[in-house]
């Protein structure tokens, strides 16, 4: 196996056709066709099944596609790298984060930039399990993610804790309470977040612990749907104080406190082999900083970054960060 060929694979994989991925890599249909068998041939196993016209992966390439995948993110990181040099050598920080922080992060790093000018920096929103899988490859620098506690293994530093909130309609019946409680989303149809989301799995864990079957109309993977989901299907929700922030304030939703709530961790994750460095130390103050307000805040706290800065009088957060690798 050559890299060419291993290029050909991935493109094929990824656009599900042998014209797609000559296409992609820039070479004709026929010869992408005997690339592609000549591939197998060598490795002793069909990637692709072949029916009415289209081609379909076979088990052993869904499985291989992982390990190729990771030899190109190499290889875009070598090529960063490369071109890092070609420039002086500047320091690169690649930093995810979940997709709730995509409002607040552009603002903390232009701060970051201010006091390294010559840092190259890199932006883009993962789940956790991608913020692990970046990380670990060396894809990313820093990830910030939330959920119960930091995955172990990782190094993290816990910004502080906050906890969960019930969302829902101004002209909902429950808006009139001054606190949602568990067992009413048994009784009201509700949206819930998705299991693959830490926060999304850890309240279906709460509702399984106190024998409750929420009555789950609709499911969102990402917590950007919120507030349009809320006001459009006129259903309960529930959601933490970053996603509330990034809601905005709005007359048709509201929030109240949920009881039982579970709180979870707000962090940052690094890959523990990496070497130290001032701007990822610098980056993870500035952060501290800017999510105090979401930090140990009460539900009635939990509102618009802006109001909450108001609500905290710029107070110091009870849960400071701490390391935890």
């Amino acid at each position: 196996m050559n890299l060419r060929a291993l290029a050909l694979f991935r493109e094929i994989f990824w656009s599900g056709s042998i014209t797609g991925g000559a296409t992609r890599l820039g070479v004709s249909q026929p010869s992408a066709s005997r690339m592609l068998r000549h591939l197998e041939e060598q490795i002793g196993y069909a990637l692709f099944k072949r029916a009415e016209g289209r081609i379909r992966p076979t088990h052993e390439a869904q499985v291989l596609i992982h390990d190729v995948d990771q030899i190109f993110l190499r290889v875009e990181q070598a090529n960063a790298v490369a071109r890092r040099l070609g420039r002086g050598g500047a320091e690169r920080m690649a930093v995810v984060c979940v997709h709730m922080l995509a409002t607040v992060l552009p603002r903390v790093m232009g701060r970051l930039h201010r006091m390294f000018p010559e840092l190259e920096l890199e932006l883009d929103t993962k789940g956790q399990a991608g913020q692990v899988n970046a990380l670990l490859s060396r894809g990313a620098d820093l990830g910030i993610a939330t959920g119960p506690e930091p995955p172990s293994n990782l190094a993290s530093r816990i910004f502080g804790r906050s906890r969960m909130m019930a969302v829902l309609p101004a002209s909902h019946p429950l808006a009139s309470r001054d606190v949602v409680r568990l067992e009413d989303y048994a009784d009201h149809p509700c949206i819930m977040g998705a299991d693959r989301d830490p926060l999304g799995s850890m309240m279906m864990g709460l509702f399984q612990q106190h024998g409750i079957r929420p009555n789950v109309k609709l499911t969102i993977g990402s917590p950007l749907f919120w507030y349009e989901a809320v006001r459009t299907f006129g259903l309960i929700g529930v959601a933490g104080p970053m996603t509330i922030s990034a809601m905005g304030s709005h007359p048709d939703v509201v929030v109240r406190p949920l009881e039982p709530a579970p709180d979870y961790a707000i962090y940052a994750l690094w890959n523990p082999a990496a070497a130290p460095s001032a701007a990822r130390e610098r980056l993870l103050k500035l952060l501290q900083e800017e999510l105090q307000p979401l930090l140990t805040a009460s539900p009635a706290e939990a509102r618009p970054a802006e109001a909450a800065r108001d609500a905290a009088g710029g107070t110091a957060s009870r849960s400071g960060g701490r390391d935890t690798h």
